[in-house]
């Protein structure tokens, strides 16, 4: 599905750009998980300051997987794609950081795809 670029942008003849493809598709769930309050959004996962502090609670790791079900649900009710697998959550050793490798299937390419979300600030040795 064609659509504009993500970034918005105009080629050298001032036209807009469009595309498509598995870039354009990354670049949309970014965008849709963000939640806009901060200056670059593909920086900004869309799941609150609260997440920044404490992440591995069970409660925002419900909220996260909740909002990136919601998110696949309109994904895939647009044709665009759909969750492969629950996403899974992981603390990297050292810094702490919660990770959620989320798995897909591009429903245009029917080409599977894989995002890997990390959130800062988190408590190391707490469990998920």
């Amino acid at each position: 599905m064609k659509g504009l670029s993500v970034p918005v942008r105009a080629d050298a003849t001032g036209q807009l750009v469009f595309d498509d493809g598995e870039d354009q598709l990354k670049k949309i769930i970014m965008l849709n998980l963000a939640d806009g309050t901060s200056d670059n959004p593909f920086q900004d996962l869309g799941v609150g300051t609260g997440s920044i502090f404490a992440v591995t609670d069970s409660r925002r790791v419900t909220y996260i997987r909740e909002r990136i079900n919601r998110l696949f649900a309109r994904l895939k009710a647009e044709g665009r794609a759909q969750l492969a697998s629950t996403p899974e959550f992981s603390v990297l050793a050292g810094s702490g950081e919660l990770v959620v490798d989320v798995r897909y299937l591009n429903l245009e390419t029917e080409m599977d795809g894989e995002l890997k979300l990390a959130f800062g600030g988190t408590q190391p040795g707490v469990a998920i």
